[in-house]
């Protein structure tokens, strides 16, 4: 969740070099976390279908795919963060990678959940994402 370009940027190909250097195989790993991969350069408003898509077209989730990684969530584009309101907006910025590789499967459905409390309370800006995987005998 750093807010520098070039620190994200960067920061995928840091951490697959931790991976790479590790003692696990890459299909041992599942990587989770808040990508923040909302656009940097955007002029005026823009639609929010446009919005997901450069989401998707970020360098870090490009990144992440070419490194063999599958985004566990398939269903089309809900947004991850929500700025403490009941409807997320933006790209989906948190993510449950797997390995297309991987000793795991997805076994039931990943989901990005709109969370609240009794009042209505959100506990985090983003909504949580979760994935039920089964490792594969």
């Amino acid at each position: 969740d750093y807010p520098s370009q070039n620190a994200r940027h960067h920061s995928i190909p840091v951490l697959l070099s931790q991976i790479n250097q590790s003692d696990n195989q890459i299909d041992n790993v599942i990587v989770i976390g808040d990508f923040n991969n909302w656009p940097e350069k955007i002029a005026g408003e823009i639609p929010v279908d446009e919005l997901i898509l450069l989401g998707q077209k970020a360098s870090e989730i490009q990144q992440m795919k070419q490194a063999g990684f599958i985004d566990t969530y398939q269903h089309g584009e809900i947004p991850s963060f929500n700025g403490f309101q009941s409807t997320g907006y933006g790209p989906k910025i948190d993510f449950v990678w797997i390995s297309s590789n991987s000793i795991y499967q997805v076994a039931g459905e990943t989901k990005i959940d709109e969370f609240h409390d009794n009042n209505g309370s959100f506990p985090s800006d983003h909504f949580p994402v979760y994935a039920d995987l089964a490792h594969i005998s």
